[in-house]
């Protein structure tokens, strides 16, 4: 096992702590790393400091989040350290001079201030240390968030405890069993998880496996969401996929598989035991040569098969006012639809189920 020397604070127990004595000090004895925490001030700047005020280290109170940077840097953390009786709250970039080479940086997004993030980002981005050096640490799950879409080269890890009657192989099984994604770019991935929920606007490659995965919110909860699997990904949706949540915005919610620009064909795969599209929600597979097949499929919204092969049972419209359900077929696709237990069923306009087929070849079993 490997275990490193990380200045918690910097060298806070001979130093003051978050002081720039205990950040060189770390410097001098050659730790592997140091550790710090991070505020925002109401004047916008990164200042290092653990608590919220400044009443358990200063020889005065303030309230960080609401103080100028000019007062606070005039509060002394010495205490009653007699070595270094004359430290004072550093700004962030100031402590970056005692980091060194090849050592690493832990930095703490101390909570609910989401603005701390691109913040924290420019200045570390502004001082050209190599990305390797930096951890960014948060017990803010939401901060831990931002920062990955912020400042994704930089690793981002989550702090957290183990409430009430939690266990840590409970987390942990949380943590695998749940998964969601929410403005990602995901490139040479590999998703396996029982639920995957799909928030705002999202790029994935990779293999794609879970059991249900909802692409923009099915509880009430009003978000939309989209995820193009592009064509390097194989799909695979044991239970269901849900594809928007009935808002009568049309194309809110949205999935691609394939290339709908025609520049690409791929030959991987999407499957789904059931798929459930939405009014608000369109799903398009175009140029695969793959084996495409969805089980059943309840069309409210749209779903678009380019050049593409799909076999299943389908469902297009339904008996309930506002529906406009279309599913259109097209260059080159080759689609069976249908299946042994029922047939394929087309409500009709006046039900909102529309089939368009344009140069391609239908299949009703």
């Amino acid at each position: 096992m490997s275990v490193k020397w990380i200045s918690h604070r910097g060298e806070s127990v001979d130093a003051p702590e978050n002081s720039i004595a205990a950040f060189k000090l770390s410097l001098e004895r050659h730790t592997d790393g140091m550790e710090c925490d991070v505020h925002l001030t109401s004047d916008g700047k990164v200042v290092v400091a653990h608590d919220p005020t400044t009443a358990r280290m200063g020889d005065r109170k303030l309230v960080i989040a609401d103080s100028l940077y000019e007062e606070l840097a005039a509060v002394n953390i010495s205490g009653a350290n007699e070595t270094y009786p004359d430290e004072h709250i550093p700004l962030f970039q100031e402590t970056l001079r005692y980091l060194g080479k090849d050592r690493e940086y832990y930095v703490e997004l101390k909570p609910g201030c989401p603005a701390l993030v691109p913040a924290v980002s420019k200045i570390l981005t502004d001082s050209g240390i190599p990305a390797k050096q930096i951890v960014i640490i948060s017990f803010d799950k939401e901060l831990i968030r931002l920062s990955k879409k912020e400042m994704d080269q930089y690793r981002a890890l989550w702090l957290t405890g183990l409430p009430g009657d939690m266990t840590a192989e409970k987390l942990i099984g949380e943590l695998k069993g749940k998964l969601n994604i929410v403005d990602a770019d995901l490139t040479e991935s590999s998703i396996s998880k029982g639920s995957v929920n799909i928030k705002g606007e999202n790029t994935f490659s990779g293999d794609f496996n879970a059991s249900y995965a909802y692409v923009g919110d099915w509880n009430n909860e009003e978000y939309d969401g989209s995820i193009d699997f592009g064509t390097d990904s194989n799909v695979n949706v044991g239970g269901q996929m849900i594809i928007g949540y009935d808002t009568l915005v049309a194309g809110a919610n949205n999935v691609v598989f394939g290339d709908v620009t025609g520049e690409t064909v791929t030959d991987k795969v999407f499957k789904s035991a059931d798929v459930s599209v939405r009014r608000d929600g369109t799903l398009t597979i175009a140029n695969t040569t793959g084996e495409n097949k969805i089980n059943t499929m309840n069309v409210m919204g749209s779903v678009v098969i380019d050049n593409a092969k799909l076999s299943g049972e389908v469902q297009i419209g339904n008996n309930s006012d506002d529906i406009d359900a279309v599913m259109t077929v097209k260059n080159g696709a080759e689609v069976s639809l249908g299946g042994s237990s029922n047939s394929v069923v087309i409500l009709g306009k006046s039900n909102g189920g529309i089939l368009n087929i344009d140069d391609a070849a239908v299949t009703v079993k």
